[in-house]
């Protein structure tokens, strides 16, 4: 027999939070776009020079919403499982 369990009002609360704080890191982050250098750092080596370098792109620039999407995702699929 499938039982059908409604969410509780703390559920509630953390997707709500997850989806404000994705919806406020990707309005930031396309904010802040504009005034990004062309040419971004993305690696350092032991000097803390760094040593590979990226032309700034809208994919680019939304890897931590990116990022957001996918932890919200995996953590989503594995509380419905449990």
């Amino acid at each position: 027999m499938n039982m059908i369990y409604r969410p509780t009002v703390l559920t509630l609360l953390g997707v709500a939070a997850t989806i404000a704080a994705i919806s406020g890191t990707t309005g930031y982050v396309l904010g802040r776009a504009p005034t990004l250098p062309p040419i971004l750092a993305v690696h350092f080596d032991a000097e803390g020079i760094a040593d590979r370098f990226v032309q700034a792109s809208y994919p680019i620039v939304l890897v931590p919403v990116w990022i957001q999407l996918t932890l919200a995702v995996v953590f989503g699929a594995i509380a419905g499982v449990l």
